[in-house]
């Protein structure tokens, strides 16, 4: 997909088969090249490519949000796409050849590849021609073509409907991205075909513009994208790096004049310094040239709010279109300030039978042999899309439910009941399945079983080891040495339906758990106000208020791609049952010592920092982590 004069930059051959709906099958026959080539026409992993489409429909949700125009994968054009990676991945070094086709002449050159190619926008990453690519995987391909100025015009068309999606060399500085967008299927709304949406409604015309970045659009980066080939900054004089550019697409079919655009830093009110490529410019790829195109002469700054006003004129009548974005925010130190003040805590005063020194634990085998996983299971990502990926796209202010890796930092293979089940192991938690096809996937009882000291390898089947001497909340064991660890809790957890508690609904929580696994009262930590609301009759714990809400907590959530408003997790599920109440510790977290209440569930610990900023005053522990540490003896 691209302008007969131009060579457009990616090398990812996008066909995006609802990844929701049926898509491609990962464990496809892989079909060997004409010309001995030696990379397979394997469409990619789901993953890889699920998260480049759920990134793709994000953008184009924030375009054209009612409703959302999301993409689709088709088999065929991911199969086309993956077959020009595979070429320009075995030639593109070489200088000579050109990206935008195949010669049979040369290896890896096959029909499907030519088509690739032929539809295809190319980012073949470095050494080519000098061309920077910047990205090493399908999703940082889509960031990065969306940072550019003519290929991302392609993706952000509201009429194309399909794509597909190639890489090779993945995961690398050199990877061969191609995105096939070779069909556009949607039309433009007019008088006799009234069937596209209106999202930004306006009188006396009938296609209003999409704008990207859109406005109230966060999070934007803060300058174009290198690579995009040829230069497109040439002809303005400009040179990298510049700002992150804005495109106004119009209606194909109705010419249009631009009689004015500006962006103003909206704080300071400061003009920034803009070049422009106006609607109709030979530059434009076809079909796509009734755009403008706007650059700032430099990187733009973060953590800023920008206005642009845009006036111009169709079919005789004037439009003014003002709209606001804001660009990412950059992580900073933050210089020392005086501690928060907290209460002070007071001797504690005994008000629970205080256990007797722990005792000693099931002595058992030593760690498990770790056993790496090729395959895995498409709920596993799923469920994590659900709670996670809204935080992780800045759409939900929330801590993480699982973590920031979609299918965790490992996936492995575990023992279970005579089989080798899948497993991926997240921050906080571990997923589990059968099989990479299995409908039903579930959280591990991990709490349970590094309390106890006993790794579930069956359903009744254990195997002894010892409790994990690991602390549950704050920084690491070795600098966090008051904290308790899941050790300290073995004479405390309800492990077998014992050490039940009286429901204490309406009580403030001022319990204290030291690394002893001693338990006391401290009325100092009243000032806290943490007040206990749920009472599980089936283990008999209390659970307080700021852990409940959290539990039961709704907000944005990602349902098979689309966002929409629903409770965030379901807590037994997620969670499991209470196996103790809620403590008050002392922890270090982030280097300072600080009172921090911690709350053991079967499959999580929660942890609330009342230091910290909301909303991540509450967190989970990172049990999965914890685990393999554990198990494994591996630090991940």
């Amino acid at each position: 997909m691209k302008a007969p004069k131009r060579i457009s930059l990616l090398l990812f051959s996008l066909l995006l088969a609802s990844f929701f709906s049926a898509s491609v099958n990962t464990n496809t026959a892989q079909a060997v090249l004409p010309n001995s080539c030696p990379f397979p026409i394997v469409v990619g992993d789901e993953t890889e490519r699920a998260l480049a489409l759920t990134e793709l429909n994000r953008l184009r949700f924030d375009l054209f949000t009612t409703p959302p125009l999301n993409i689709f994968e088709l088999p065929q054009y991911s199969k086309e796409a993956q077959a020009h990676s595979n070429y320009l991945q075995n030639n593109s070094d070489d200088v000579t050849v050109d990206p935008t086709t195949e010669d049979s002449a040369n290896p890896c050159y096959s029909n499907e590849g030519k088509t690739g190619a032929t539809y295809g926008i190319i980012r073949p990453g470095q050494p080519w021609l000098g061309a920077k690519n910047n990205a090493s995987n399908l999703k940082e391909g889509v960031i990065n073509t969306m940072g550019s100025i003519y290929d991302r015009l392609y993706l952000l068309d509201p009429r194309l409907e399909a794509l597909g999606l190639g890489i090779a060399n993945n995961r690398s500085d050199d990877a061969k991205i191609v995105f096939n967008a070779k069909r556009f299927e949607r039309r433009w709304v007019n008088a006799l075909t009234p069937t596209y949406p209106l999202i930004f409604p306006e009188a006396n015309t009938i296609v209003p513009p999409q704008i990207n970045p859109v406005g109230s659009d966060r999070g934007v980066p803060l300058q174009m994208s290198e690579g995009e080939y040829p230069n497109p900054l040439v002809s303005l004089g400009l040179n990298y790096p510049t700002g992150y550019p804005i495109s106004v697409m119009f209606n194909p079919n109705v010419p249009v004049s631009v009689l004015s655009i500006s962006i103003k830093n909206k704080l300071t009110n400061a003009d920034i310094d803009i070049k422009t490529i106006l609607p109709g410019d030979s530059k434009y790829p076809s079909g796509l040239g009734n755009t403008l195109t706007v650059i700032p002469t430099n990187p733009l700054a973060p953590n800023t709010t920008y206005r642009v006003d845009l006036n111009y004129q169709d079919s005789g009548f004037v439009y003014n279109r003002p709209w606001e974005f804001t660009t990412v925010v950059i992580p900073t130190l933050i210089p020392t300030t005086p501690p928060i003040p907290v209460p002070t805590p007071t001797p504690g005063v005994p008000g629970f039978p205080t256990p007797p020194p722990v005792s000693p634990a099931p002595v058992g085998g030593g760690f498990f042999n770790l056993v790496r996983s090729d395959a895995t299971n498409g709920l596993f990502f799923r469920q994590w899309q659900r709670a996670d990926e809204p935080v992780l796209l800045g759409r939900a202010s929330r801590s993480w439910t699982f973590g920031e890796q979609p299918y965790g930092f490992a996936t492995l293979l575990e023992p279970y009941a005579g089989i080798n089940r899948i497993v991926n192991y997240h921050d906080k938690a571990r997923m589990e399945a059968v099989t990479s096809t299995s409908g039903n996937i579930s959280n591990g009882l991990l709490v349970r079983e590094m309390i106890s000291g006993f790794a579930q390898v069956g359903d009744n089947n254990f195997i002894p080891r010892v409790p994990a001497q690991i602390a549950i909340a704050g920084d690491v064991t070795e600098t966090n040495i008051k904290a308790p660890t899941y050790y300290s809790f073995f004479n405390i957890a309800s492990l077998n339906n014992d050490r039940r508690v009286p429901n204490q609904i309406g009580q403030t929580v001022v319990a204290t758990i030291s690394k002893e696994g001693v338990v006391n009262i401290n009325p100092g930590t009243g000032a806290y106000n943490v007040i206990n609301t749920y009472y599980d009759n089936n283990l008999g714990h209390n659970i307080p208020q700021v852990f409940w809400n959290y539990m039961n907590q709704s907000g944005t959530i990602n349902i098979g791609g689309g966002y929409t408003y629903g409770q965030v997790v379901d807590w037994l599920s997620v969670f499991g049952l209470p196996l103790t109440d809620a403590y008050w510790a002392r922890a270090v977290v982030g280097g300072v010592e600080k009172d921090v209440l911690v709350q053991l569930f079967e499959r999580r610990v929660l942890t609330f920092t009342p230091q910290n900023p909301d909303p991540f005053k509450v967190e989970m522990g990172n049990v999965g982590r914890h685990y393999v540490k554990w198990r494994y003896n591996i630090n991940y």
